[in-house]
């Protein structure tokens, strides 16, 4: 039995050897291939993006958006109290400003954040 335990010990010692490698192989080609899965949904999310930032309105509304800070003076911004804000209001720039700030709100009031990340509209 001594003689079997001598003569086998190699061939077993090989055998394990050889499943570990080929363990780890596997566990390689796996994470490979989530990691691939992975890069797809990324890619199918960015061109998604991509397809409505191509809209017309959305570029419109980036090309104020990067517009804006650089006509506005900011030297004349003043601190605005309750009282200045109620004078401010008559303003019809004003109005329309807070008519525009009134919809991104109702529009980001849609978007809940969900327990695991995700987002629901």
């Amino acid at each position: 039995m001594a003689e079997l335990k001598e003569d086998i010990r190699p061939l077993v010692n090989q055998a394990c050897q050889s499943l570990v490698r080929e363990l780890r192989t596997m566990e390689t080609r796996v994470q490979l291939e989530d990691l691939l899965l992975q890069i797809e949904d990324g890619l199918v999310v960015l061109f998604g993006l991509a397809k409505k930032l191509g809209h017309p309105r959305t570029r419109a509304f980036f090309e104020v958006l990067t517009d804006f800070p650089s006509e506005v003076d900011w030297t004349q911004c003043k601190r605005v109290g309750p009282i200045g804000l109620i004078s401010a209001i008559r303003c019809s720039e004003v109005q329309d400003g807070l008519g525009v700030i009134m919809e991104f709100t109702k529009a980001i009031a849609k978007v809940k954040v969900l327990k695991d990340g995700a987002t629901e509209q």
